[in-house]
Order: C-alpha cells, then sequence, then structure tokens
C-alpha cells in the first residue's frame, strides 16, 4: 500500500513539473517530438507544432489508453492544488470582484469560465439541498382563535383540570372548583367586536380559580398521586400561561390586515415529512365558489392551499422554478450594473460577467447556509445573507469595477436593493404559475 501512495505521489510531481515547463513556455522538446514524428491535427489535419493546433486549437491528445489512467487524470485536473477550479473558487470568494477583473484583463485561461462556472455551482447547491433533505422555505400557516373561540377552548381546558381530579379522587363536592359562570351580555357583546377584554378577564378568573383549587387539592391528597402525574399537575397549577388561550390582540389585526391566520417563515428546515395545518376549508371554498374570480385565482388558491399543507410538495415546486427565474435575472441584474456604470470601457459583457461571478458567490453562500442555518438557526442564516451579500458586493463593485469604496458603497446600496425588488417579483410570480401545475 505505502509504495502505491509513493508511485502515486511521484506520478503527481512529475505531471505538475510538466504543466509548469509549460506554462513557463518550455515546449521545444515536446514539439521536436511531434515534428520528428511528422503528426497532423485529427481534427483539421494541419500539421504541428506543439502540443495544440494553431489553426483550431484542439489538443493533441491520444485516447486510445486503460480507462484508469483517463480517470486518474481527470481527478489529477480536479483536485489538484493548481486545478482551475480551485483557483477560481479561491479568487471568487476571498477576492470579491477579483474574477471579473482578471477576466477583464485577458487572464482568463487559469480559471473557470464564468457560464461554466455558474452551472457547476448551482447544480452542486441543488445537489447538496437534496443530499441533506432540507427545505429552502418553510411557511407555516395556522388558523388564528377570534375571542370566541378563545372563551371556549379556555372553558374546554378548565372541564379537563376538573375531570382529571374527578378520576384521582383527590376532590369531592366541596373541593370542586365552581361551574363557569356564563358570559354575561357584554361580553356576548365583546366577541361581536364592539369589547374584546371582558369575556377575556372572565377566563383569566375561570383559570385563576381552577389552579386554586388544583393547589389545594394538591396539598392534601398529594401524597396520594404517583409521582409523574404529581409533577405534571404541580407545573400546571402553577404556571399562569397553562390554561391561558389568547385571542389576537386589535394591534396584531391592524398590522396583519385582519387576516385570521398566524404566519411563520423560516428557511433552510430539515424536512420532517410532516404535514401543515394551512388554510381553513372554508375559505378555501370561499374563493373556488365564488362567481366573480378568475379561474387563474382560483388555480393559484387551490395550489396554494396544498402547498401551505405539504411543505415538501412545494419545494419540489420552488427548486423547480428557482433556477428558471435566477436564468432570467442574469442579465436583468447585469442591465442594472449597466445602468450605474457608463463610460466606453464599460461593456454589457463586462457587466454580464460580473453578474455570473456575484450569482455564483449567492450559490456559493447558499450552499454554506444550508450547514449553518439547521445548526445555528434562522435568525443568524438571515444576517448572514443579507449582510455577507452587501459586504460582498460593496467590495466586488471596487475591485470589479474600478470603483473607490464611497462610490462602491453608494452604488451598492442602489443595486442591491433595487435588483432585490425585480428579484422577489420575478420569484415570486414564477411560483405563482407554478402553483396552477401543483
Amino acid at each position: 500500500m505505502k509504495r502505491l501512495i509513493r508511485k502515486w505521489i511521484v506520478l503527481l510531481k512529475r505531471r505538475r513539473l510538466r504543466r509548469e515547463q509549460r506554462k513557463r513556455g518550455d515546449h521545444k522538446l515536446v514539439a521536436r517530438e511531434i515534428q520528428e514524428a511528422d503528426l497532423g491535427c485529427s481534427n483539421c489535419g494541419a500539421e504541428l507544432t506543439g502540443p495544440f493546433c494553431h489553426i483550431c486549437g484542439q489538443r493533441d491528445d491520444d485516447f486510445k489508453r486503460p480507462f484508469w489512467s483517463l480517470l486518474r487524470e481527470i481527478l489529477d485536473n480536479v483536485f489538484s492544488s493548481d486545478s482551475r477550479l480551485f483557483k477560481t473558487l479561491f479568487l471568487l470568494v476571498l477576492v470579491p470582484g477579483g474574477l471579473t477583473r482578471a477576466f477583464t484583463m485577458g487572464r482568463r485561461a487559469q480559471f473557470v469560465p464564468p457560464l461554466r462556472l455558474y452551472i457547476t455551482v448551482s447544480i452542486m447547491f441543488f445537489v447538496i439541498l437534496a443530499i441533506a433533505d432540507v427545505l429552502i422555505l418553510d411557511i407555516n400557516v395556522t388558523p388564528r382563535p377570534n375571542t370566541e373561540e378563545a372563551v371556549e377552548a379556555r372553558k374546554e381546558a378548565v372541564k379537563d383540570v376538573q375531570s382529571a381530579l374527578k378520576d384521582m379522587g383527590i376532590s369531592d363536592e366541596e373541593e370542586e372548583p365552581e361551574e363557569a359562570p356564563a358570559v354575561p351580555p357584554a361580553a356576548e357583546d365583546a366577541v361581536k367586536g364592539e369589547d374584546q377584554e371582558q369575556p377575556h378577564a372572565l377566563a383569566d378568573e375561570q383559570g385563576a380559580l381552577v389552579r386554586e383549587k388544583l393547589k389545594e387539592a394538591l396539598a392534601k391528597e398529594g401524597d396520594k398521586i404517583p409521582p409523574e402525574a404529581r409533577k405534571k399537575l404541580e407545573e400546571m397549577a402553577n404556571d399562569p400561561e397553562t390554561l391561558a388561550v389568547k385571542p389576537p390582540s386589535p394591534d396584531e389585526a391592524d398590522v396583519d390586515f385582519d387576516l385570521p391566520y398566524d404566519v411563520e417563515v423560516d428557511m433552510f428546515v430539515p424536512n420532517d415529512d410532516e404535514d401543515r395545518e394551512g388554510f381553513k376549508q372554508e375559505d378555501i371554498n370561499r374563493v373556488l365558489n365564488g362567481p366573480s374570480v378568475p379561474d387563474f385565482i382560483k388555480d393559484v388558491t387551490k395550489g396554494l392551499a396544498r402547498a401551505l399543507q405539504q411543505p415538501e410538495a412545494f419545494n419540489r415546486l420552488f427548486n423547480e422554478w428557482l433556477p428558471r427565474a435566477l436564468f432570467v435575472l442574469l442579465p436583468v441584474f447585469a442591465l442594472i450594473l449597466r445602468a450605474f456604470h457608463w463610460g466606453k470601457e464599460r461593456y454589457y459583457l463586462h457587466q454580464l460577467v460580473f453578474s455570473l461571478h456575484f450569482h455564483s458567490f449567492l450559490f456559493l453562500l447558499l450552499t454554506a447556509l444550508i450547514i449553518i442555518v439547521p445548526l445555528y438557526g434562522s435568525d443568524l442564516g438571515a444576517g448572514l445573507f443579507w449582510w455577507g451579500t452587501s459586504l460582498y458586493l460593496i467590495i466586488a463593485l471596487k475591485v470589479g469595477q474600478g470603483q473607490s469604496f464611497l462610490r462602491a458603497f453608494v452604488k451598492a446600496g442602489f443595486i442591491w436593493v433595487s435588483y432585490f425588488f425585480v428579484m422577489m417579483v420575478v420569484i415570486g410570480s414564477a411560483v405563482l404559475f407554478g402553483l396552477r401545475e401543483l
């Protein structure tokens, strides 16, 4: 085994030495061998004077050899220290804008072409996403209880506690909590929206009464209860939030435009294969049965309802449309860059190369977030994405576009905010059209 490893290392060193000699222009030996053999280009038939054809550019390489030698050469080209891929990724991540500057200066042969780099990195992102089984977006929509539902839920919780005490035999008729008083007319008006405080306060009093009775029962008969059951009852008696069912406040209703749902959005969440609650069926039917509702809205509503109930299906749709949307956004971002950079030397092609490099970095950052967010939380991931991309864009404009830090800072703000708005519109529109097929 040691001999094989040493032989492999020697072969790698020899190959690297030949590569370095070619870089220094030492092609005389190879050219002499080719000239003496009187070889011609296999593609165009031109007489060869070196390892590459000076007419069509094809390399003079013989593929009539064992497969393992080809595989070894491929692995050496990919994973060697002087590989174009490693050089490209190193410059892309650690020197924002450096890869674009090298392209505009004509140093292109030692780096991966921009479009190939973008395709490679994006494919790598979706492959790692599938292997990690992570959802890019997890939208959890749950119906929000109104005041009447909150009071009824509180009553049900009180009854459950009372029945539990009766089953354990630790309360007699004198110790049983009083029957929940009927909701007065003022509370009924509160349910209708005139006053939401009275039924809520009444339910709080009920909960406090039940907790006091529970504490008295535990003090008298607590020794007769199994330890685990007693621990749970003690937590219920000491925690005021145990019987709390809070209705939405008027302020929350104003902020959410009276939307009767609570919405939580997380990114890069591990897939638990569980369905969500989603919209109420009566709300869905109200839209689907509306005579004046367009068919497009009905199709989107059906798809959205299913997507909110099945996050995995929604993410399959999102993963299908995201590459298409970003591929459309590449030239759009280049147009925004062109709008902020005028001059004889500011060609649109250079802005398109900058756009390809910037989106390649976005995919690398999203790949890192697949690992970071499940470990450290979505708040850190969101901050890292926003501030990381903003700082990267400022430095990239400074290095890749030859701007001063002040100009790069000002332009980056306008460019990133305007592009982020366009990106949300394009991706949102693509998802809406995709929901019709879900």
